[in-house]
């Protein structure tokens, strides 16, 4: 799944249209057939964030960026400007600006992307922005079969070496589950009956963030 993000930055140049590339992926699971189908919510900030600031060094002086509609104010007021100081110190993103759109097509060729994006005409400019991040858990699971209430099987893993950290927020009763990766990074786990699209995903987030309580958790394991 790929991204589109269409941004104006006023510089010496004249006004150039940037088209911002990220991606991001979307799976289906399958959880009771024909009866009920979820889809995961992806959203991927830095990325985005890194691709503009490409765009800004590339362009080396720029005045301002003009937006066209709330979505892109609110990213570039509030979430940018917040993350464009750390995209330096994120090693798994790289972003690439250039006149030429048959060197980023190579660029995204060697990432394996395989979309190809056509001339950009006179004065315009791409930029492409990849998040190459695989996390390994630190301590693996057990291969697992989970049973629904309809009796089918479903593979899962079964983890029984966690049990230091496990949250609750406040009207959902399912555990708030933290996993170390061998990176040291640490992802967070919650099962929620609906959630928001775009933008509003990450307030959703870090609203449970701000919200979450540290709880016993009283189970050997969990799946």
């Amino acid at each position: 799944m790929y991204n589109n993000y269409s941004y104006s930055l006023v510089g010496e140049q004249n006004p150039t249209t940037i088209l911002v590339l990220t991606r991001t992926s979307r799976e289906r699971i399958k959880m009771q057939q024909d009866k009920m189908t979820t889809e995961t919510q992806t959203l991927v900030v830095y990325p985005i964030s890194s691709a503009v600031r490409e765009a800004e060094l590339f362009l080396k002086k720029v005045e301002g960026i003009m937006t066209t509609n709330e979505i892109q104010k609110k990213f570039l007021d509030e979430i940018h400007a917040y993350c464009k100081g750390d995209i330096s110190q994120i090693k798994e993103i790289e972003s690439i600006a250039d006149i030429d759109n048959e060197q980023i097509n190579k660029w995204l060729e060697e990432r394996g992307f395989q979309i190809r994006l056509e001339p950009f005409g006179s004065g315009g400019f791409g930029v492409a922005s990849v998040l190459d991040l695989l996390g390994k858990w630190a301590m693996k699971g057990k291969k697992w079969s989970v049973k629904t209430e309809d009796d089918e099987y479903f593979p899962g893993v079964k983890m029984t070496t966690y049990g230091s950290k496990f949250y609750r927020v406040k009207d959902n009763s399912n555990f708030i589950i933290d996993i170390e990766t061998k990176d040291s990074d640490h992802v967070h786990l919650m099962m929620v009956d609906e959630v928001p699209t775009g933008l509003a995903l990450l307030d959703f987030v870090e609203k449970i963030h701000k919200e979450k309580m540290t709880v016993p958790f009283e189970y050997d394991g969990f799946i």
